[in-house]
């Protein structure tokens, strides 16, 4: 390795040094995979209303571009220690998956995800709905149970409060009985 160039002592090897810090680097994939992408989304569905292929196109960057934040954690895992670069990578591909004169989320899709996700497209289905089905079971048990929790609470708190404005009422009684015969004393 050069002299000039800076590298990490990691155990007994050197490794260069990313340009990028890990921080600075997932600031710079999140403007640059959700924030900007996003609002020239809105630019397209809202100015560009007449060209459905425009419409399409961020359509498939947006199915592109979930999978690949799916795969980061993973790829930073692998790669972040080990590639020269890597963080300056991930920059740079997540520009080429949007950016007009390469429209690489086009390539990605046509060429690789379309492809994968149509072959376990049923297996990818019948494993959301079994998902969905099991979820539901559990919402609908807990909200079953946390229903009857509250119709308890609600039935305490105005047993609660009915017993106190009785016994609120029969004090009330009582003391205004003791009133009435002071008065009659007094007379």
């Amino acid at each position: 390795m050069p002299m000039d160039e800076p590298a990490l002592i990691v155990g007994r090897e050197r490794r260069p040094r990313a340009m990028l810090s890990p921080a600075f680097a997932s600031i710079t994939q999140l403007a640059l995979i959700v924030l900007y992408p996003g609002y020239l989304t809105f630019k397209t569905l809202e100015h560009d209303r007449k060209k459905p292929d425009a419409a399409r196109g961020w359509c498939v960057y947006w199915v592109v571009a979930s999978a690949w934040m799916t795969m980061i954690p993973a790829l930073d895992r692998a790669f972040d220690a080990r590639v020269r670069l890597y963080r300056e990578c991930k920059v740079a591909f997540s520009i080429y998956l949007w950016h007009p004169r390469w429209q690489g989320a086009l390539y990605v899709y046509d060429g690789f995800l379309a492809p994968f996700l149509i072959a376990r497209e049923s297996v990818v289905d019948d494993a959301l709905a079994r998902t969905f089905e099991t979820v539901g079971a559990v919402v609908g048990e807990a909200s079953a149970r946390a229903s009857a929790c509250v119709r308890r609470a609600v039935n305490d708190a105005l047993a609660t409060a009915t017993e106190a404005q009785l016994a609120a009422q029969s004090g009330a009684c009582a003391a205004s009985g003791r009133a009435d015969r002071i008065r009659r004393r007094a007379d």
